[in-house]
């Protein structure tokens, strides 16, 4: 049986069809859904915003993010949240305030992890999504380019986090793009 840090099984979810459907709400978004790590980031009202091993985005379009995706392929997860969690004003106070890039132990669920007012002991998206559960703050799942036979959100360690961070770090070839 794979082990998974997120059973995505358990719950319905739906496509994405119009990228309207994420235009409005507080959303955690899981970029590369199928990989080990996967890449965390949030929206609210249809801006991105994450932090990276080589920088930070800041009100991105959502539109921009959900067109690379379906360019390229890449496999997400959107988890609308109930809106009552955070404001436009705390989001851009968080990442505003964060280095320009992930140093130390830093990770980019730390920042996440932060607006929700999760506990420390949260190191992995399942973690979160587990805590969010439990406070019934999820509303909704939609899904965008998963795999054929896709189960869920594989499992990784925290030192996979970690190589994965250095690895981008001195990736001097590829634009960091989410």
């Amino acid at each position: 049986m794979e082990r998974l840090h997120y059973d995505l099984t358990s719950f319905e979810h739906v496509p994405l069809f119009k990228n309207q459907d994420l235009e409005e709400g507080f959303f955690l978004c899981v970029i590369h859904a199928n990989k080990v790590p996967p890449h965390l980031g949030i929206s609210i009202n249809g801006k991105f915003f994450s932090s990276k091993a080589k920088g930070k985005d800041l009100n991105i379009p959502i539109d921009r993010i959900v067109q690379v995706l379906r360019k390229k392929m890449i496999a997400g997860l959107f988890v609308k949240l109930n809106p009552s969690l955070v404001s436009e004003e705390n989001v851009n106070r968080v990442f505003n305030l964060l280095p320009s890039s992930i140093e130390g132990e830093q990770t980019c669920l730390g920042p996440i992890r932060e607006l929700v007012g999760a506990p420390e002991s949260v190191e992995h998206i399942g973690d979160l999504l587990a805590y969010l559960e439990s406070d019934e703050s999820i509303i909704e799942r939609i899904t965008i380019n998963l795999p054929t036979g896709f189960k869920g959100i594989p499992w990784y360690s925290l030192t996979e986090i970690k190589q994965r961070i250095e690895f981008l770090k001195n990736d001097k070839g590829r634009k960091n793009t989410p």
